[in-house]
């Protein structure tokens, strides 16, 4: 399996993406959605679109693009996480985490609060 990682690519998370796809055999590549650059006329010719899975992050400076991106990909059939972003706008990690969560795909502990005194008056871990 081929994943892009639609990223900053010296982002740390797209780092660890990138590991821990490396460690069950998986090619991950990240790419900087600002540095890419698309024609409508050509899109099946394009390397960026032969990944069998995309994973959107920190999109929400490019986010017509990153929307524009996910519901192509969508329509040809292709993996995207998080494919809510085809649909309506949810800038969260935390729901990220839910749809992980939802589809039985082990991710990290990730919490949601309204600041760091609610997650720590919650008992959650000081990490």
């Amino acid at each position: 399996m081929k994943i892009a990682i639609i990223s900053s690519p010296t982002s740390p998370n797209t780092a660890d993406l990138i590991q821990a796809a490396a460690a069950f055999d998986v090619e991950a590549v990240s790419f900087a959605l600002k540095d890419l650059a698309f024609a409508t006329d050509s899109f099946d010719q394009h390397p960026f679109f032969g990944y069998d899975a995309y994973i959107f992050r920190g999109y929400n400076r490019n986010y017509a693009l990153a929307q524009s991106l996910a519901h192509l990909l969508l329509d040809r059939g292709k993996i995207v996480l998080d494919s809510h972003l085809a649909k309506d706008f949810v800038p969260s990690k935390f729901h990220e985490a839910v749809v992980y969560k939802l589809q039985d795909i082990a991710h990290i502990p990730t919490y949601s609060a309204r600041n760091f005194e609610s997650l720590l008056a919650a008992g959650f871990p000081n990490e």
